[in-house]
């Protein structure tokens, strides 16, 4: 607080020094004296809405205004200070510092009038006004303040000036006894609004404070009269030695003033006390004055007494004990005196009481600032006190908007508001035209020459009024009146403009636009507007299709076939038809329409070279402008050019495209050229090792491909397949003697030697793969048939494999190539995992036809699957190739042999015949993807050993459960019927799960990824046999990787066939799960609590819709039959017949009708608040998230389709699509594509943790320097 913190000037001996780090022509808020000390009063007044002391008045002048007009006397606040300067709280106190004098005012502001308020509800706010003024300080007969924000303060006026009162609220303190905390945070003060202004002539700083009232309403309560009723009745019923006949005798109970006066006694005196006496005088707890005139819990809770061990006397505080904080402390007391000296001038007596109120009689209050002003010492102090007490001017006057924008009061002369104007244009040019409107305002109240005159000079000097202008913005559909409305760019402005051209419905209103777009040009002195208006393109959209006569559908390359046609047959049209094919390029944003303009409308590409060369003067501004560094590759500058195109609603077309057209004329880059000629990155272009490598499709494999990348992506788990070189053991005896493979359970079950053996050759041919993923130069290349069986066909299938007695060496990854050590993978932290949850191992295999594969037809050529020695790039082997393999695989179908492998850590030949793999393939295409991904990772946790078992189910704990799986648990909380309210002494069930991913379905219409966890995690009531329950499922332990499974496959029960959902599932890169965590955090609890409430009424208001809207048996809802009825009456009045009904029976029925629909309404507006309330509910909680990385697409339909991935790269916040062979940088757009009509649909999420970003490293390249002759013809080959 500065009130105890010793001064850092920067310079003692020089005063000045220190000022001049103020540069006042930064600073955009000027004030005179009169405006600041007038805008404290009526800072209350806006709390609510914003900070006038912080705002130039030009901002709030006509609200200022309005307040008046629109309010009662007694709605308008006024500025007090104690007349009395009172030693222990004086009203004004001053100090010397190092660098000058800080002298304090302490005030009030109160409402004009309180008469017929409770004294409980009388509003008071603190004011403390603060001035540091120099040693020698120049006099200044009228004071220039200029605004200054904390941060911008020196150090040493900072130091002086400002307290933190954020942080002792918070507790954050140091320097103090642990028991006098609780004192010193309530002591301080609760901040409502403050600001700085410094004095460009005699650097006066001043520092403006306002603080609520320190005692609560509730605490004024105890001075009610009802309440001093009630303990003077209780304390004389408590006491027969009084010996009062009359207990209600208006002289005996003691008035409001009076117990003020007591509450007044108690603060004086630790405020008057001595330091230096040693005696504490303490209070008696049962004094009787005491307990009438005051309720004794206000002296521990709010004055800090200490009450004795017997409990017998009250200790008042000693404020020197509070070390830095005494005068904290000081100073809360010296309010919460005020407070009462004010509440106790303004007590009216009890009626018929003889007795005086002794605050009226000893203390006033001054309301004119006069010690403010006469410490100013301004040339003009009389005449402001006068203005400011109200005493020679009106107060609609006081507050015309024209003399509070000019900042000036009532009395100023006309030099003095003319230079007030001068003052405020020049802080603040932006407000100029306001300044001036201001300025012609008062020169025609006043009629003085002087100030017309003065207008004259500024209208000459092509200054614009600002109502003039406005009318011109009015035009074009501006809300003139926004408090924002200065701040309106160039580029809203146009919006603005090329709306209201969609609304003009004639020619003439187009000009009237255009010219109103030129005057405001012309006052904005804006190039930006002005070369708009010099290629501007057709104003109305439709019309420049008209011209052309094609739908706005138009592809286009027809549609400049089109434009061509047109400006052959109407010559004399053609610049109205460039322009028509401009205005199109700019509202597609379409490269291919801006390459045809710039290569054939060469005078219509000068202009826009012209107007857009004024921005974009070099290569370095058109970086800057495209939002590029020029470091960046070509085809980074081709993908920011990309996203931003996209992204960015904002930007100008036309300099945009221009841009890229500099930075590429200046690059003579052939990829940027052919870019911009046709819109596509042309991948020939692209250097190796740039772009990860694909894999090409062996039937019915698009999904298994995707996810084989996807895996390869993850370094750890890419990691710890490079480096598995663990080795079976030769024999199943030797296997089960083995205690971790004996031993472990994976999904639940035990393992056995055939099922290991298969799973370590898969993770040989995974690592086979991985390595050719990374050292391959090819674009692509083909997984083995091997490997795709593997993955296929289930677990518990037993396959033959023989070890070749030659093979080909598989080259060791070294610590130095791939940064990987050679040495085991190490340990991972163990994750538990039941397989009771969202994804299990199968047993056997089953099919559940989801979503499936896409329907490419197998490879019939392949006679044999084999692991060659040389990774070949068709299916089908040569002669030479077969040769070779005849001798080391059997032939098909025969037996196969009975021999164990060698202890080797390479590939062996599977002994699979064609048939076998037909079936795999075709169950690939069956198969549910999650049943591959569970038959993959069961692979891969069976090849590998324990890094320790569960100790109560014996489950295994590997690398792939750190990385994959998490922990969720159910909770079932019996609840009582009526009330849904928990039965607390009742037994709660709870069961913990492992999961590896989370099933979020579409089935249930999720409005986003939220909406779709949220119903997961969602808590709702059970009916079991022994009663209600209330579900609640949360997750306690979260994964590194969290995945997500979208159900996209429904059942169809009238068609008895699934079918595929295409609903929109928006998210989000970032994706927060606080909302679903197991925790002990109240408020998140109670707001899982407010949702659960909300959902429950959710669920009834639908339920009641639809009893209103669902169709009864007789195909009509409630409301359509009375329409129909009603209708049906009203028509018969018009025909001849019996059939008649009443004019009382119709209105009936429309009240009927009148009562469903408000329903309907109220129950629709009620939904929308609720589903409103429950969007934003959990919007502070993002203490745990995840970053997307990888999102599998799935179109087609439930039973056919196409699969592939998207994955981002972080390291350059790329997207990535991995579709089989083919791998392409795609726009962000392109991924996040949720249109209604878009089939491409998610189907698999995955999230990466926040901090755990750099484990996805999706280009994971190490070329050999030269390709060798293979790799050679192998490229010409598939050039071929």
């Amino acid at each position: 607080m500065p009130d105890q913190v010793p001064s850092a000037s920067t310079n003692v001996n020089n005063p000045f020094a220190q000022l001049e780090a103020y540069d006042f022509s930064k600073s955009k808020i000027f004030k005179t004296s009169n405006r600041l000390i007038d805008d404290i009063k009526n800072s209350v007044l806006f709390l609510e809405q914003f900070s006038i002391l912080n705002l130039p008045a030009v901002d709030y002048a006509t609200q200022l205004s309005l307040q008046y007009q629109n309010r009662q006397i007694n709605e308008s606040f006024k500025l007090v200070l104690l007349n009395n300067q009172l030693d222990f709280a004086p009203t004004v106190s001053t100090e010397q510092l190092p660098n000058g004098t800080r002298t304090v005012f302490r005030g009030l502001i109160v409402q004009d009038t309180v008469h017929g308020i409770a004294i409980s509800d009388i509003p008071i706010y603190h004011c403390r006004i603060l001035f540091k003024s120099l040693e020698n300080e120049i006099l200044c007969s009228k004071h220039q303040f200029f605004h200054f924000s904390d941060d911008s303060l020196s150090p040493s006026d900072h130091s002086d000036l400002v307290t933190d009162y954020a942080k002792i609220s918070n507790g954050e303190l140091t320097d103090c006894e642990d028991d006098l905390k609780p004192s010193i945070v309530q002591s301080c003060p609760k901040l409502l609004d403050s600001t700085n202004y410094i004095c460009r002539k005699c650097h006066k700083v001043l520092r403006i404070e306002i603080f609520e009232k320190e005692l609560s309403n509730e605490e004024y309560k105890q001075f009610e009269l009802n309440e001093i009723q009630f303990r003077y009745s209780k304390t004389v019923s408590a006491d027969p030695s009084l010996n009062i006949s009359n207990e209600n005798d208006v002289n005996k109970i003691p008035s409001q003033s009076e117990c003020l006066w007591t509450l007044f006694k108690v603060l004086r005196g630790p405020l008057s006390r001595d330091p230096e006496e040693l005696e504490v005088k303490t209070l008696d707890v049962n004094h009787r004055i005491l307990n009438i005139h005051l309720d004794m819990d206000i002296f521990e809770k709010c004055l800090f007494f200490h009450k004795s061990a017997d409990g017998s006397y009250l200790t008042p505080p000693l404020f020197s004990e509070y070390g830095v904080f005494e005068k904290l402390v000081r100073e809360s007391y010296i309010r919460k005196l005020l407070e009462v000296v004010y509440l106790g001038t303004i007590c009216p007596n009890n009626p018929g009481l003889k007795r005086l109120n002794q605050f009226a009689q000893a203390y006033w209050f001054n309301d004119t600032g006069s010690k403010i002003f006469h410490f100013l010492k301004e040339f003009d102090s009389t005449a402001a006190i006068e203005w400011f007490g109200g005493l020679r001017y009106d107060v609609l006057e006081r507050y015309n908007p024209a003399l509070t924008t000019l900042v000036s009061a009532n009395y100023f002369n006309n030099k003095l508001i003319c230079g007030s104007y001068s003052l405020l244009c020049e802080s603040d040019p932006q407000n100029t035209p306001k300044y001036f409107d201001a300025l012609r305002d008062i020169g025609l109240l006043r009629q003085a020459p002087v100030v017309q005159e003065f207008v004259a000079k500024e209208a000459s000097k092509n200054v614009f009024s600002f109502r003039d202008t406005m009318r011109n913005y009015q035009i074009l559909g501006i809300d003139t009146s926004s408090a924002d409305f200065p701040t309106l760019s160039d580029d809203e402005i146009l919006k603005f403009y090329k709306y209201e051209l969609i609304l003009a419905n004639s020619e003439s209103s187009y000009d009237r636009l255009r010219n109103a777009l030129s005057s405001i040009a012309d006052y904005r002195k804006s190039e930006a507007l002005q070369n708009y208006l010099c290629i501007e393109p057709i104003h109305n959209i439709d019309q420049a299709y008209k011209h052309f006569d094609t739908p706005q559908s138009i592809e286009d390359d027809v549609l400049i076939t089109a434009f061509q046609f047109k400006k052959d047959d109407f010559p004399q049209a053609a610049a109205l038809y460039d322009r028509a094919l401009l205005t199109i390029a700019i509202q597609r944003k379409s490269l291919f329409l801006w390459s045809y303009i710039t290569h054939n409308l060469d005078y219509l590409f000068k202009i826009i070279v012209a107007s857009s060369s004024k921005t974009i003067t070099g290569v370095e501004d058109a970086y800057k402008y495209l939002g590029c560094d020029p470091l960046a590759t070509d085809f980074q500058v081709v993908t920011i050019f990309q996203e931003r195109l996209i992204k960015d609603p904002g930007i100008d077309v036309i300099l945009f495209f221009y841009s890229l057209v500099v930075i590429e004329k200046s690059r003579s880059s052939k990829l940027i050229g052919k870019f911009l000629q046709t819109g596509v990155v042309d991948a020939s272009f692209l250097p190796l090792d740039s772009s990860p490598v694909g894999l090409n499709n062996i039937g019915n494999t698009c999904y298994l491909n995707s996810l084989l990348q996807y895996y390869f992506v993850i370094k750890p788990l890419r990691t710890a397949i490079q480096n598995f070189k663990d080795i079976l053991p030769s024999s199943e005896e030797e296997f089960n003697s083995i205690e971790d493979y004996s031993k472990r359970r994976i999904g639940g079950r035990t393992v056995g030697y055939k099922e290991t053996e298969r799973s370590f050759q898969f993770v040989y041919q995974l690592r086979d793969l991985f390595d050719e993923l990374i050292h391959s130069r090819r674009i692509a290349i083909t997984p083995t048939k091997e490997l795709a069986y593997l993955a296929f066909s289930p677990s518990t299938d037993e396959v033959q494999f023989h070890l070749p007695e030659v093979q080909k060496p598989r080259p060791s990854i070294t610590e130095s190539e791939t940064g990987i050590s050679d040495a085991p993978v190490p340990e991972l932290s163990p994750v538990a995992m039941d397989w009771s949850s969202s994804i299990a191992y199968p047993e056997p295999s089953s099919s559940h036809h989801e979503e499936s594969a896409a329907l490419n037809s197998p490879d019939e050529s392949s006679e044999l699957i084999h692991s060659p020695t040389k990774r070949k790039l068709s299916p089908q082997p040569s002669t030479e190739d077969l040769n070779e393999i005849d001798t080391k695989v059997s032939v098909t179908n025969a037996e196969p042999p009975t021999t164990t492998l060698p202890k080797r850590a390479t590939t062996a030949v599977a002994l699979i015949g064609n048939d076998q793999l037909e079936n795999a393939l075709e169950l690939g295409r069956q198969q549910d993807v999650t049943e591959c991904i569970e038959n993959v990772l069961f692979q891969l946790e069976s090849a590998s050993k324990p890094t320790s078992l569960d100790p109560d189910d014996q489950e295994q704990n590997d690398f792939v459960k750190e990385l994959f799986y998490g922990r969720t648990k159910q909770i079932l909380q019996p609840v009582d019927k009526e009330t849904k309210e928990n039965i607390t002494d009742s037994s709660v069930r709870t069961k913990v799960e492992r999961f590896v991913s989370l099933l979020v379905n579409i089935g249930d219409h999720p409005k986003d990824l939220y909406d779709a966890l949220d119903t997961y995690f969602t808590e709702d009531l059970i009916d079991l046999d022994d009663g209600q329950v209330k579900r609640s499922l949360t997750i306690t332990e979260l994964p590194k990787f969290l995945q997500i499974q979208v159900q996209r496959v429904q059942f169809d029960r009238e068609r008895g066939i699934p079918f595929k959902a295409l609903d929109p599932l928006p998210f989000h890169e970032k994706l927060y799960m606080d909302r679903y965590l197991e925790t002990d955090n109240e408020e998140l609890i109670l707001k899982r609590k407010e949702i659960f409430q909300w959902k429950n009424e959710i669920s009834k208001l639908n339920k009641r819709k639809d009893e209103i809207l669902v169709p009864s048996s007789h195909s009509m809802t409630p409301r359509n039959a009375l329409i129909a009825t009603k209708e049906f009456l009203e028509a018969q009045k018009e025909l001849p017949g019996d059939i008649r009904a009443t004019e009382s029976t119709l209105i009936t029925l429309q009240k009927e009708i009148d009562i469903i629909n408000n329903e309907l309404q109220t129950i629709n507006s009620r939904l929308s608040e609720l589903e409103e309330k429950c969007q934003h509910q959990f919007d502070q909680f993002k203490n745990t998230g995840y970053s997307i990385f990888a999102i599998f697409i799935h179109r087609g339909e439930a039973s056919y389709g196409h699969y592939w991935v998207y994955i981002r790269d972080p390291t350059r916040n790329i997207y990535r699509k991995y579709n089989d062979e083919t791998i392409t940088e795609v726009p962000i757009a392109e991924v996040f594509n949720f249109s209604e009509s878009n089939t491409a649909t998610p189907y698999f999420l995955v999230f990466v943790r926040e901090d755990l970003e750099d484990e996805v490293e999706p280009l994971k390249r190490e070329l050999d320097s030269s390709p060798t002759t293979e790799d050679f013809r192998i490229s010409v080959e598939e050039l071929d």
